[in-house]
């Protein structure tokens, strides 16, 4: 599994055509919700088979956008990873249905209104946990509030020290107060679904399913710069070495933070790069189909690759001396970084896994499942079971120098968790 190679790659590949592009829909006014503190998760909780999404359709209705070929439980079989891999990327993705939630006999109280049941399940509550696991009980992550203002899903997150950023099918990109959870700005983005975002200081910078980049600043809350160099849908931005890196089909194209001109275009990858991360000693963590390959961001040359048949990597990040990859088979893959051998599958989940973010010493994963599952990176077993959405959760983001992490979800909301000093 981690058979490593080097050499630069330059692939020929046949571009697949993007989604066509769609103006965004109008959008409700955002709202925020935070919780007290001496909110408390409750005892009733709904069974694990309760809040699953439904059967997944056929594997013709399959077809999906590129950033998330899946929205359905993940069949254990060669065929669904087959069929996964040759989706096309033009179609809106499914929802899946919901299952209704138990509703408390009374509703917390929230400092600016109230909310339904605090689904953020203690350790002992999870009956998949062994007893060893079950040691250590607490409560580490707590819900806090929730930002609410989305028309469609939220599929990307980013933060600076004072706020949240988020990108939405309605095709617009939002700014969220970390101190008080008020939405600041709302940018009409795109007239496609906002796959990526990332911040640096008083900039965003927002990827779309319409092609093109946009360049937000925080100062004057308007666009600076459209960037049109890329083909297809940009599906993941990540800003590194002063430079911005975006993911699209089968390339990976870096920009200038001074002007935005094009400096480079990276190929080796022969599908949709979905995940990309920074890890120690300058490298960069490219995820797509069935691989992850690992980039010097001094030369800008392939230096190591891992092939396995996990489908597709929707995320990627490192810590520790180990690499993580959320799959499409519903697993988190672990690999030893300086050796690139597989050491671990972390199992849990019963969708594949879209996001991962490590923060200290917990790494925390977002599934099609609709929960957040907390591992501790230590004993790489899950610690605590978090169920706040009511679709999948496809963004999860730590916030630096915080003992913060939001969560974004196909439900239209954001989530804020507060971690207690376990987590340190």
């Amino acid at each position: 599994v981690g058979k490593g190679g080097r050499g630069s790659f330059s692939l020929g590949v046949q571009k697949a055509q993007p989604p066509p592009s769609t103006p965004p829909p109008s959008h409700s006014p955002p709202t925020a919700q935070l919780f007290s503190s001496s909110s408390t998760p409750l005892s009733s909780q709904p069974s694990p088979s309760q809040s699953q999404p439904s059967q997944p359709p056929s594997q013709q209705q399959e077809t999906q956008h590129p950033q998330r070929d899946r929205r359905r439980s993940k069949r254990r079989s060669t065929q669904a990873v087959t069929s996964e891999s040759q989706q096309s990327p033009s179609q809106q993705p499914q929802q899946p249905q919901q299952s209704p939630k138990q509703s408390p006999s009374a509703p917390e109280e929230g400092l600016l209104g109230s909310e339904g049941p605090l689904l953020v399940r203690p350790l002992g509550d999870d009956p998949s946990l062994t007893t060893s696991q079950l040691n250590d009980r607490g409560i580490f992550a707590t819900c806090r509030g929730m930002l609410s203002g989305h028309s469609g899903p939220v599929w990307a997150l980013a933060s600076t020290y004072s706020y949240i950023v988020s990108g939405s099918s309605d095709g617009t990109v939002k700014v969220w107060s970390q101190k008080n959870l008020a939405c600041k700005a709302t940018f009409q983005a795109h007239s496609g679904i906002v796959h990526a975002v990332a911040a640096k200081g008083n900039l965003v910078i927002s990827g779309s399913s319409d092609k093109l980049m946009k360049v937000w600043s925080l100062d004057t809350m308007k666009c600076t710069h459209t960037i049109t160099d890329h083909d297809n849908t940009v599906c993941k931005l990540i800003i590194a070495h002063n430079a911005l890196f975006s993911g699209s089909y089968a390339v990976i194209k870096v920009h200038s933070l001074d002007n935005f001109a094009c400096l480079h275009t990276i190929r080796g990858h022969t599908h949709w790069v979905r995940a990309l991360c920074v890890g120690p000693s300058g490298y960069l963590y490219a995820g797509s189909h069935n691989t992850i390959k690992v980039l010097s961001l001094k030369t800008l040359q392939w230096v190591k690759s891992i092939s396995a048949k996990f489908g597709s990597v929707y995320a990627v990040d490192v810590a520790n001396g180990y690499l993580f990859g959320g799959t499409y088979e519903n697993t988190i893959m672990v690999w030893n970084l300086e050796t690139m051998r597989h050491e671990k599958t972390l199992h849990g989940h019963t969708g594949a896994v879209y996001c991962l973010c490590v923060h200290r010493n917990c790494l925390f994963s977002g599934s099609y499942d609709n929960t957040i599952r907390m591992w501790s990176l230590s004993t790489f077993e899950t610690v605590q079971l978090i169920r706040q959405h009511t679709s999948s959760v496809d963004a999860v983001i730590s916030v630096t120098g915080k003992n913060l992490i939001f969560s974004a979800s196909a439900d239209h909301n954001i989530k804020m968790f507060e971690l207690d000093a376990k987590t340190s």
